[in-house]
């Protein structure tokens, strides 16, 4: 299962059942995505997040990726993380002091 934008293909599903690792359903499929992509003139498939032997397999080039979490403001963790964020930007980031040996941590 992948989604298609202009010259890329984003590989959203990819599943592995030990039972059948040795006939190698997935990488038989993989393989004939890609091929198939490059027929249609497809410059970039991306494998998704993580590490598996696909990538380690089919992979030319690796690029990082990020995950954000956006939470709910309206959640009582959302709230605070939005306090902390406020906080943050209005004390700037703030070093803990131990008082007994007047150390900044």
């Amino acid at each position: 299962l992948g989604m298609r934008t202009g010259d890329q293909v984003y590989s959203l599903l990819s599943v592995y059942q030990e039972k059948f690792a040795k006939l190698s359903p997935g990488s038989t499929l993989l393989f004939l995505e890609l091929q198939h992509a490059v027929k249609q003139g497809i410059t970039t498939f991306w494998l998704g997040p993580g590490e598996n032997f696909q990538k380690s397999r089919w992979q030319t080039e690796v690029y990082p990726t990020s995950v954000i979490l956006i939470p709910n403001p309206k959640s009582r963790l959302g709230r605070m993380v939005v306090a902390s964020k406020l906080l943050t930007h209005q004390f700037g980031d703030m070093n803990m002091v131990d008082t007994s040996s007047g150390q900044t941590e």
